[in-house]
């Protein structure tokens, strides 16, 4: 199959059409996944002109969306995209939103299988109880298992020529005990997966091509669609190809424990300090990024500080540098980001006291959406850029309990060090040891 900037048949099925004058019957259709230029599910569909008379159905682009029943008996929404008459009636539909459930012909399942799209590869240490390159993500009850598809070496070449969207790898979802779970338990385990594994990209990284089988291993549930994903492209991130599968082993156990902490929520502080940090890393707007690392920042403290001492800290600076500070980061400035200090310097006291780093991002972002300040050079504004997201991954995977090895990308980026190093509320553990 090939993988890259594809077409990937989902089903060939016939399909009802559900409209305010009555239920278009027969339609037959046919259902991909697009990975270009955008992965989107769409449904190509076509019906007799004569069975037409009496139902009135959208023919133009961005008409109000139709209501679809599959053979399943589950109804989806989608929006035209494309119809013309010939003979017969052609369209080509989108689905309104993704992944939507498709088939489901029970509640319980035994294992999920799913695919990643756009994720790097990295190094698989190798395990005596364990096949070649396998990664295990345990966080009690589950199991996630997942690896690279053998010809990632010919996919990674491709995204790297044209760009855009592949599939990387492929994996599974089990309870360790191996007792059958919920389909809704499998969504949220899965969209986890998604921020866990875009967490460790430093971008959107999609999830798709998910099935469930029952306890007779026979399909019980399946998914049409994608999680957004971002274009294959190099990006900054916490983690890369030099750290290995056991490094996102170690992570994710106090990934889900926050996410669980809010699992209801669909704005709860670690998803928006996720999304923000994300949309940040993703952006090729240099103020934009500014603007919305400062926003992740600013939920990282809500949820690292307790409720009355960030009552007290009336302001974000002092918010984020008390935040910094709980959790074993050095408030200044790095010595790498040399433009960065010197602007801390220029500012004349009188002004606005700019002790340390939060005071200095949090003074250039504010400059940036007032206009308060025109004399702040480029370079200063890219090195706040840099020094923001990496507090607020070195925020993050505090968060998580993590203690061990991670990517600083101000070192790789200012010093041209790219050797992982121990995050810095566990130096003192290892060098005592």
């Amino acid at each position: 199959m090939k993988r890259v900037n594809c077409q990937i048949p989902l089903a060939k099925t016939q399909i009802q059409i559900i409209g305010g004058n009555g239920i278009l019957e027969g339609v037959s259709a046919n259902v991909v996944l697009r990975l270009s230029p955008v992965p989107r599910v769409f449904i190509d569909i076509k019906a007799e002109l004569h069975s037409l008379v009496h139902f009135k159905i959208p023919t133009m682009p961005g008409e109000q969306p139709l209501k679809i029943r599959l053979p399943s008996g589950l109804e989806i929404e989608a929006s035209i995209t494309k119809a013309y008459l010939n003979g017969v009636y052609r369209a080509n539909l989108a689905l309104t939103q993704q992944p939507v459930t498709a088939i489901q012909t029970g509640y319980k399942l035994q294992s999920v299988r799913f695919n990643v799209v756009n994720l790097p590869d990295f190094k698989c240490r190798l395990r005596a109880d364990d096949e070649t390159g396998t990664v295990r993500l345990q966080a009690s009850p589950w199991c996630i298992k997942f690896k690279a598809v053998p010809e990632l070496s010919e996919v990674k070449k491709t995204l790297n020529e044209e760009s855009g969207y592949g599939i990387t790898h492929e994996g599974s979802i089990q309870r360790v005990d191996g007792e059958l779970f919920s389909v809704e338990e499998a969504q949220k385990l899965l969209f986890g997966l998604y921020l866990f594994l875009s967490f460790a990209r430093g971008a959107s990284c999609g999830v798709t091509l998910i099935s469930g089988s029952d306890k007779n291993d026979e399909q019980a549930w399946e998914q049409w669609g994608i999680y957004p994903t971002h274009p294959w492209l190099s990006l900054s991130s916490w983690f890369d190809e030099s750290l290995n599968g056991e490094t996102l082993s170690e992570v994710f156990p106090g990934f889900w424990c926050q996410l669980e902490q809010s699992p209801d929520a669909e704005y709860s502080p670690i998803r928006l300090a996720l999304y923000w940090y994300l949309r940040s890393n993703e952006s090729n707007a240099l103020a934009a990024g500014i603007v919305l690392t400062q926003a992740a920042l600013e939920r990282l403290a809500r949820i690292i500080l307790p409720p009355e001492s960030y009552k007290e800290l009336k302001f974000a600076a002092a918010r984020l540098r008390a935040a910094l500070e709980e959790t074993g980061i050095d408030p200044k400035i790095p010595q790498s980001c040399q433009k960065l200090e010197a602007f801390r310097k220029s500012i004349p006291k009188s002004k606005i006291p700019m002790v340390n780093g939060p005071d200095t991002l949090t003074y250039i972002r504010n400059a940036l959406v007032h206009s308060d300040d025109t004399n702040i050079c480029e370079d200063a504004y890219f090195e706040s850029w840099d020094v923001g997201r990496w507090y607020a991954e070195l925020l993050l995977l505090n968060l998580f309990k993590y203690d061990g090895r991670y990517i600083n990308r101000l070192k790789q980026k200012y010093e041209d060090k790219f050797k992982p190093e121990i995050v810095p509320w566990a130096r003192d553990d290892v060098e005592t040891e």
